[in-house]
């Protein structure tokens, strides 16, 4: 289990938005050697990172200008519904974590400064929830496959018997056919004449 903890670790990319470029900087720092990080300014990057790679957390911070980070999780739960999203605010503001619930549907709301064991705690929690959606969502994949392939057995079946009684009565005609050449070819041998 530990060994599979950390391949998950290092292969998912965890996204971390602030508009502090210190905060970023200690964040990265922090998860060196750990987690597999990319970092954001904005709102803005933080989504065009999202839309050029694979990202598995978005730990965002609340109060940023432009975008918020409530909106840039609502934005990213409307595109990216596998990405788990995380707020992390110094402030603590009641509608805040009620908008993040609701509106930026997060799993986690984080208060700053962090605790190193909290928050890794937290983002662990988080890859494990980004593969289990991931799992999930191939398994209804393979499920439809599945469900299509079934589908098109059965459909196929239906096409084979409705097509065995006219290929039957083919059959039957053609026997009877041969049966009657056959009588023929005798009776032609044997001289006789077949009478129209």
């Amino acid at each position: 289990p530990a060994a599979a903890r950390r391949e998950l670790e290092v292969m998912a990319t965890i996204l971390y938005v602030d508009d502090d470029s210190d905060n970023l900087v200690v964040f990265q720092a922090l998860c060196a050697g750990h987690f597999t990080t990319v970092t954001a300014e904005s709102g803005a990057e933080a989504l065009a990172i999202l839309q050029t790679q694979e990202i598995a957390v978005l730990l965002a911070d609340q109060r940023m200008p432009q975008m918020t980070g409530v909106e840039l999780a609502g934005r990213a739960a409307a595109e990216y519904p596998d990405v788990v999203r995380i707020l992390i605010t110094a402030y603590s503001d009641l509608s805040e974590a009620i908008d993040a619930i609701n509106l930026g549907q997060v799993r986690s709301y984080l208060r700053k400064p962090w605790d190193k064991d909290e928050l890794f705690v937290v983002l662990r929690e988080a890859l494990t929830t980004y593969a289990t959606r991931k799992k999930v969502r191939q398994l209804e994949l393979h499920m439809l496959a599945t469900e299509r392939v079934y589908t098109l057995g059965v459909v196929t079946a239906g096409i084979a018997h409705e097509m065995k009684n006219p290929l039957r009565a083919l059959s039957d005609g053609i026997d009877v056919v041969r049966t009657r050449l056959a009588e023929a070819s005798v009776l032609a041998r044997d001289g006789s004449g077949i009478e129209a």
